[in-house]
């Protein structure tokens, strides 16, 4: 289970395949790819949002959800939350954003 949480949400901008999920297809713009691998900041913005994932699940983990339950109830429905979204921006399964890494961290951070 840590391998594959590492998988999906751990980003490395020196992996050759950074940007590209894991169906291969670009999800991010190649400059935003190439700027990202530039900039040390980044990187260290990076690895300080991996820190904070990992707590955040040990956190659920041990303190919310003590269960062991894999799914749990919210007071929303985030997979319609999450459609509207999409639809609503154009998201497609080959979407590319010109989002860069920087400025969803900066994003998450402001919320």
């Amino acid at each position: 289970p840590d391998k594959k949480f590492e998988r999906l949400f751990r980003l490395d901008v020196l992996d050759p395949r950074f940007g590209i999920g894991s169906n291969g297809s670009r999800y991010l713009d190649p400059r935003a790819v190439d700027d990202a691998r530039k900039d040390p900041e980044l990187q260290r913005m990076l690895q300080k949002e991996w820190e904070q994932l990992q707590s955040d699940r040990q956190a659920l983990r041990s303190e919310v959800i003590r269960s062991g339950e894999a799914k749990w109830p919210l007071p929303v429905n985030l997979d319609r939350l999450l459609w509207n979204a999409k639809a609503e921006f154009r998201i497609g399964q080959d979407s590319v954003s010109d989002l860069t890494p920087r400025e969803i961290i900066v994003g998450v951070e402001d919320l």
